[in-house]
């Protein structure tokens, strides 16, 4: 089940890793834990030759006006595509300092 319903396909049919432990040989899948991480914080692959520039900009132009979306980038030419379609648009020194303040108050409450 859950290599059927890992929504990156990170987890491999035919793939395993298997050893030996106290005479007990344990299998699993071999999971790609790039391809995981990636999911895991919603990346979204791009087609080959894409930049992610250029799939961010069409995502934008696509989605931007029916969704709350922000586009975090300090590229300007991904900034000025975002203000065009309505999202709102935060540099990537804006998020990594509202990242952090939410890391503090976290810390403060577990």
């Amino acid at each position: 089940a859950c290599v059927r319903e890992c929504p990156g396909g990170c987890i491999p049919k035919d793939k395993t890793v298997k050893v030996n432990l106290a005479g007990h040989e344990v299998e699993w899948a071999d999971v790609d834990m790039t391809k995981c991480g990636q999911t895991f914080v919603g990346a979204e692959p791009v087609a080959e030759g894409e930049t992610g520039d250029a799939y961010i900009e069409a995502l934008v132009a696509e989605i931007g006006t029916n969704f709350n979306l922000r586009v975090a980038t300090s590229d300007s030419l991904v900034q000025l595509a975002s203000i065009r379609s309505g999202v709102l648009r935060v540099s990537a020194r804006e998020l990594l300092a509202e990242v952090e303040e939410a890391k503090k108050e976290m810390r403060k409450h577990y």
